[in-house]
C-alpha cells in the first residue's frame, strides 16, 4: 500500500483482514460490496501518500491528525477504510467510529458523568458497542498485551498483568461499559509496555462538529463536544491530547446527510491554504489569500475552530485515466462490464463519470445491474 508503484492496481483483501473490517464496521451498505465475489480496492495515489504518512508518524512515536475530505462519491469513506486496513496489516490497535451521526443525534441513551467541569456525557450502550468491535477486530493483537494497571474502580478485579483482552470480555452489561471502556483505553495508551501504535478513525467528521440534538437537565441543547466519546477523539485530533506510542487520528467528511459547519469548512480551506503556501515558499500568502469568516455570517463556532486549527487535509479527488482503467478492468474481468475496455471506453466511462469520480463512473457503468 505504501509503495507508489501499487496505485492503479486493484488489490484483494485478505480474509483475516475482511472480518476485521467486518467488525469494525469500515463497509458502507452504499458501496457495491455485494456484486463481486471477493472485496477488491483501487489502490490510488492517494492510498499510498496516506499509509507513507502512517508509518512516517508512527515510527518517530507521533500522532497523525488528518481530515479527509472532498465532494460527493470521490471515495473517501473508502480511503479511510484503506487506512484502517493498513493499520491492521501491521498489528495496530484500530478504534472505528462507523457513523458519527450515531453520537450526536439523540440515538442512545447518555446520562452526566459525575464531578465534571463542565458537564460531561457518558453513552453507555454505544459504550458496550465500541468495546465489542475493538475485542472482535483487534482480538489477536489484546491478546498479546497484559494489563499495568490495577484498576480498583471496575467491580470485577482485574490482577495487573491479566490480559487486555480478558479486560475488554468482561463488557457484557451497559452499566459497566463505560468505566470498563475507560479502563481499556488507559490500558491501551500506556507510554511502551510493548504498545502497538493506534489508528482513531470516524466517518462523518461534520456530525461532531455542531451542536448535538441531546439535552442537559435544564433542557439546553448539548454541545457535541461535551458527549465524552466525542470530547475524546477532538482532544485527540485537535492535539490536545497526542497518543504517546504514535499512531494516526483521521476523519472524514461526508456529503450524505451532513449538517451545515461553517467552522469546519472554513477551517479545512484554510488548512489547505497554509499547506499550500508551505510548499510554495515565502510570499505565497499573496498567491494564496487566506478565507475568512463571514462578518454577517452565522453558525461559527469557536470550538470547532479550536478542534481544526492544525490538522492536516487529504482532499480526495477524482481518479486518473491510469486509475480508471484498472478498475474499469476488474468490473470487466468481474462479468460486470460486458464491453472490451479499451481507451475510447476508459475516456467515456472516465468522462461520464465527472472527470474520474468514483461513485459516478460505477454509477455509469454499472446502474443498470444495481437497479
Amino acid at each position: 500500500m505504501i509503495d507508489p508503484a501499487k496505485a492503479g492496481t486493484v488489490q484483494t483483501l485478505p480474509d483475516a483482514l475482511v472480518d476485521q473490517l467486518r467488525a469494525s464496521e469500515a463497509f458502507k451498505i452504499t458501496q457495491c460490496w455485494g456484486m463481486f465475489r471477493r472485496p477488491s480496492v483501487l489502490i490510488r495515489s492517494e492510498t499510498a501518500e496516506l499509509s507513507k504518512q502512517m508509518e512516517e508518524y508512527a515510527a518517530n512515536n507521533d500522532t497523525l491528525r488528518l481530515v479527509i475530505t472532498g465532494e460527493k462519491l470521490t471515495g473517501k469513506s473508502l480511503l479511510l477504510l484503506q487506512a484502517m486496513a493498513y493499520a491492521y496489516l501491521n498489528r495496530w490497535v484500530v478504534i472505528n467510529i462507523p457513523e458519527a451521526q450515531e453520537l450526536t443525534t439523540a440515538a442512545t441513551e447518555y446520562a452526566p458523568i459525575p464531578d465534571t467541569d463542565p458537564v460531561q456525557y457518558s453513552q453507555p450502550n454505544y459504550a458496550l458497542k465500541m468495546i465489542q468491535a475493538i475485542r472482535k477486530a483487534n482480538e489477536e493483537v489484546l491478546s498479546g498485551l497484559e494489563t499495568v494497571h490495577p484498576h480498583p474502580e471496575l467491580v470485577q478485579h482485574f490482577p495487573v498483568g491479566t490480559s487486555v483482552l480478558q479486560l475488554a470480555n468482561s463488557a457484557k452489561e451497559a452499566d459497566t461499559a463505560w468505566a470498563i471502556l475507560n479502563a481499556l483505553w488507559q490500558e491501551l495508551t500506556v507510554e511502551g509496555h510493548g504498545r502497538p501504535p493506534l489508528l482513531l478513525s470516524l466517518d462523518g467528521l461534520p456530525h461532531i462538529m455542531r451542536i448535538s440534538d441531546y439535552r442537559s437537565p435544564a433542557y439546553e441543547l448539548i454541545h457535541s463536544h461535551d458527549l465524552a466519546l466525542v470530547r475524546r477523539f477532538v482532544d485527540h485530533l485537535s492535539g490536545a491530547s497526542p497518543l504517546p506510542n504514535g499512531g494516526a487520528v483521521i476523519a472524514a467528511t461526508t456529503r450524505n446527510n451532513a449538517p451545515r459547519s461553517p467552522s469546519m469548512e472554513l477551517a479545512l480551506t484554510q488548512r489547505e491554504i497554509e499547506d499550500m503556501a508551505r510548499r510554495e515558499g515565502e510570499g505565497s500568502t499573496n498567491v494564496f489569500p487566506m478565507p475568512k469568516k463571514d462578518p454577517y455570517g452565522k453558525g461559527y463556532d469557536d470550538r470547532v475552530d479550536a478542534a481544526l486549527a492544525s490538522v492536516k487535509v487529504l482532499r480526495v479527488r477524482g481518479i486518473t485515466k491510469a486509475e480508471a482503467r484498472a478498475i474499469i478492468e476488474y468490473w470487466a474481468a468481474s462479468g460486470l462490464l460486458r464491453a472490451a475496455v479499451t481507451e475510447a471506453t476508459v475516456s467515456e466511462k472516465w468522462t461520464f463519470g465527472g472527470n474520474g469520480i468514483l461513485g459516478e463512473m460505477e454509477k455509469a457503468s454499472l446502474l443498470t445491474l444495481r437497479m
